[in-house]
């Protein structure tokens, strides 16, 4: 059970939350870096590393000492500010 959630951890990717279009994307990712800086520190954490860099959660509970319940809610919550960015 256990590593069927890591296998999909690891498949999770940032396609999710941001499907790159044609000419919406340049004005996606302008919105994007600007709500990056809004973002938490955690939810940076789990954007850059977990989602862009494709660290397992399991990786990110031993780096941030944070329970893996807790990342993961985080997760979803971003991958939706992600989209309600990207829908605006």
């Amino acid at each position: 059970m256990r590593r069927e959630q890591r296998v999909c951890e690891r498949n999770t990717v940032i396609d999710e939350a941001y499907d790159l279009g044609e000419a919406a994307a340049w004005d996606n990712l302008v919105a994007l870096k600007n709500e990056v800086k809004k973002l938490s520190q955690l939810e940076q954490v789990i954007l850059f590393d977990h989602l862009l860099e494709r660290k397992t959660i399991t990786q990110l509970v031993e780096e941030c000492g944070v329970p893996r319940t807790t990342l993961k809610r985080l997760k979803q919550q971003l991958l939706g500010k992600l989209r309600a960015v990207i829908e605006r």
